[in-house]
């Protein structure tokens, strides 16, 4: 008898060890681990996000009281105000449009860009914004975000040029190759209850304070743009006021 289940565990055995699929590359590109992942200020809401070693991105907003779940596709980097009014995230490009821009050795300002994506987590509306680098929340201010633009696709602007004449051309061409040094780019801090905001040109970085009342960056002197001013900035966001804190 126990010879007789001695061989049926094996033959079972057999047949599932058989069913498993073997580890190979395709299996370690679908595995998951969870990514950011974190708690709003009053309890209400969770964000994860779950990633994949080859593919798409999922980020998931979990209403603890009315158990409710929202779920965008390809978000990452998610960050709730102070307030629980609101959160932002970044949406990737698809995978696959990333994979084939590195196979093309695409340049990096042709390189697919993120968007932002504001969500009002009261109403369940999402605001978006193509083409952005980074944003933004303070740690306390409960009304602020400021999100940096990434720099425009120059390939583009090259191609437009090219109708053009001969001697215009070159002049195109030669001040698109003075711009491989970092310019910066559009910064915009949006007032989120007022739904009011500002753009700053030419920045190449920027902070908020804790508290969010204060944020402070830096613009570069542009050879495009002549009346461009660079030096170290602070907007003060409650009295809408700039001061400046290094010229040049």
């Amino acid at each position: 008898m126990n010879k007789r289940l001695t061989i049926l565990f094996l033959f079972v055995a057999a047949i599932t060890y058989a069913q498993k699929k073997p580890l190979d590359h395709s299996v370690y590109d679908t595995w998951e681990n969870i990514g950011s992942k974190a708690i709003s200020d009053n309890g209400l809401w969770a964000n994860y996000g779950i990633m994949q070693q080859e593919g798409n991105a999922m980020l998931y907003f979990y209403n603890i009281k009315e158990n409710k779940k929202l779920n965008f596709q390809r978000g990452v980097n998610a960050k709730f105000s102070n307030d629980s009014k609101f959160a932002g995230f970044l949406i990737r490009p698809f995978f696959s449009a990333l994979r084939t821009a590195k196979i093309k050795k695409t340049k990096p300002d042709a390189m697919p860009k993120d968007s932002l994506a504001i969500l009002n987590l009261q109403t369940g509306i999402i605001a978006k914004v193509a083409t952005v680098k980074s944003f933004k929340i303070p740690e306390e201010g409960s009304d602020m975000i400021a999100y940096l633009m990434a720099k425009p696709d120059t390939a583009k602007v090259k191609t437009e040029q090219k109708n053009q004449n001969k001697d215009a051309q070159f002049l195109a061409d030669e001040d698109i190759d003075s711009k491989k040094k970092d310019e910066g780019s559009d910064l915009i801090v949006k007032n989120l209850i007022a739904q009011t905001q500002n753009t700053y040109k030419f920045v190449t970085d920027y902070e908020f304070s804790k508290n969010g009342k204060q944020l402070v960056f830096v613009c570069k002197e542009s050879k495009k743009d002549k009346a461009a001013t660079p030096g170290v900035f602070m907007l003060n966001t409650e009295k809408n006021t700039l001061k400046t804190l290094v010229n040049g």
